[in-house]
């Protein structure tokens, strides 16, 4: 999440640069895509995985004995 985040806001890639490194090129908004992809796959399936254990686990109505 923090990555995607920090892709939309400063409009770069980030991951293997380094302190000395030259700074890194801009991204427009089409070459952001591709770099923020894994991170929002990750999310996604994080997120769809959540929901599933909690349609599965918590119940509306109360259970009877």
């Amino acid at each position: 999440m923090v990555e995607t985040l920090r892709t939309a806001w400063f409009g770069r890639a980030f991951g293997g640069e380094g302190w000395s490194g030259p700074p890194l090129p801009p991204l427009g908004l089409l070459d952001t895509w591709p770099h923020a992809a894994p991170a929002l796959l990750v999310s996604a399936a994080g997120t769809a995985a959540a929901v599933m254990l909690t349609r599965r686990l918590f119940r509306r109505e109360p259970r009877h004995a």
